[in-house]
């Protein structure tokens, strides 16, 4: 997926996991900059009752959530994505994830 921030400011999106009912182990999540840097990070502790279902990243509050906005207390990321002014490529991996979206949620001054 190829993000385009149109601002001058970092965006701090949600990133919406569908996790699949075979999905299992952890969650990769990479974006490649414009200006050639990148970011990667693995989400962990992802509980089973959370199977076919979606999680919610919440950037801005730095927060793990699911479907009922309950707090993903056991899941981890060491390090939040931003999205960039510019263009992102964006990447997410994960076995039986069964797909991904972003809300961008643009800055401006």
């Amino acid at each position: 997926m190829t993000a385009f921030n149109p601002t001058g400011f970092s965006a701090l999106p949600v990133v919406e996991l569908y996790l699949g009912e075979n999905f299992s182990g952890d969650v990769v999540l990479q974006a490649e900059y414009e200006d050639g840097s990148v970011y990667e990070q693995t989400l962990t502790g992802i509980p089973v009752r959370l199977l076919g279902t979606v999680l919610y990243l919440d950037c801005e509050r730095q927060l793990i959530r699911d479907s009922l906005g309950e707090l993903v207390q056991s899941g981890e990321l060491e390090e939040f994505p931003t999205l960039l002014p510019g263009k992102t490529q964006l990447t997410v991996s994960g076995s039986g994830l069964s797909g991904f979206g972003v809300v961008p949620r643009w800055r401006e001054l």
